[in-house]
């Protein structure tokens, strides 16, 4: 059953997620985009509330840091051996999906 609410903002702009003060607890990975797993047989899996970004990095900041840092994803072919992102992103319909009549173009 899908949440109504993520069926409401599936096609709108991105809504920011809320702050937080002190260590956020990520050992926990989000959930999977929605996909089916055509190579064993399972059956579709996943939820729309899939959009997760993993950053990875060599030394954490410290506590008094509070200046915000941005992010660049960059898909290589390469080693991961610096430090590395993971990131999820929507496949199959929700992912080739095109809105020609919306207004909100940064989807």
């Amino acid at each position: 059953m899908q949440n109504h609410l993520l069926v409401t903002l599936r096609f709108g702009a991105p809504i920011a997620a809320d702050s937080w003060t002190g260590y956020f607890n990520a050992s926990d990975y989000g959930s999977e985009c929605p996909q089916v797993d055509i190579l064993f047989g399972k059956p579709y899996k996943g939820r729309e509330n899939c959009l997760f970004l993993n950053v990875y990095t060599p030394q954490l900041r410290k506590d008094d840091d509070t200046s915000t840092y941005a992010v660049m994803i960059f898909i290589h072919g390469g080693g991961f051996f610096f430090g590395s992102v993971t990131f999820n992103y929507r496949l199959g319909q929700l992912f080739h999906i095109i809105i020609c009549d919306s207004t909100d173009r940064d989807l």
